[in-house]
């Protein structure tokens, strides 16, 4: 379940969370301050609906890679050239499994 918390009670400090937690917690500012939301058509729950089942699949297998592809496709499906995420995700989604 998605928790109520109130944005300006959060710190942003996500380390202590887990997966899941941590992205309601971004779902949940997003949805509450992302301010082109209806300018862009963007439908929230149905992006929860999309992606929360992806991390949540992730967060039981402890799969990094499962969990940032599934945090970067939710991201790339906002039509906002500004949001993007930094680090090693270039890296991250170019790995590649070999069995």
């Amino acid at each position: 379940m998605v928790s109520n918390k109130s944005i300006s009670e959060s710190n942003f400090d996500y380390r202590n969370l887990s997966w899941l937690d941590a992205f309601d917690s971004i779902h949940n500012c997003m949805k509450q301050r992302y301010p082109f939301t209806e300018w862009k058509a963007i439908n929230w729950d149905e992006k929860l609906i999309a992606t929360r089942p992806l991390i949540a699949n992730a967060q039981r297998l402890n799969d990094t890679v499962l969990f940032t592809e599934a945090l970067f496709e939710y991201l790339n499906g906002i039509p906002d050239g500004h949001i993007k995420m930094h680090g090693i995700i270039k890296r991250v989604l170019k790995t590649e499994v070999i069995l």
